[in-house]
């Protein structure tokens, strides 16, 4: 089942998180082999890709992961004071080729006062 999560990412900074990815009964996920995919575009599905995550799974047979947005890989969207928010989801391959889309929202990019 797909879940709704909106992140906020500081557009001088950066979106860390570490976390274990669960079914939908808190079990942990196996990861071993599996690849992870995690992009924003300005319309979910369609148009260019204006960022990526950098995604690397910690402990596969737990499900954990770290994931990384990088505020300034959207520097030449919208106007650097005002609030912009794209569609971003989490596309995760398995070995045995089955395609999961466990997460997906908004990404919002947020102006920032300190340079």
């Amino acid at each position: 089942m797909s879940r709704s999560f909106d992140i906020e990412v500081p557009r001088q900074g950066d979106w860390l998180r570490e976390f274990a990815m669960t079914g939908d009964d808190d079990t942990p996920i196996n990861l071993t082999g599996a690849s992870i995919a995690w992009q924003a575009r300005s319309v979910g599905g369609v148009g260019a890709v204006l960022g990526t995550a950098a995604v690397s799974i910690v402990e596969p047979l737990s499900g954990r992961i770290t994931v990384r947005w990088h505020g300034p890989d959207f520097h030449a969207i919208g106007l650097p004071s005002e609030i912009v928010r794209v569609a971003h989801d989490m596309k995760v391959t398995y070995p045995d080729g089955i395609v999961d889309v466990p997460l997906r929202g908004q990404l919002i990019i947020y102006p920032e006062v300190t340079v």
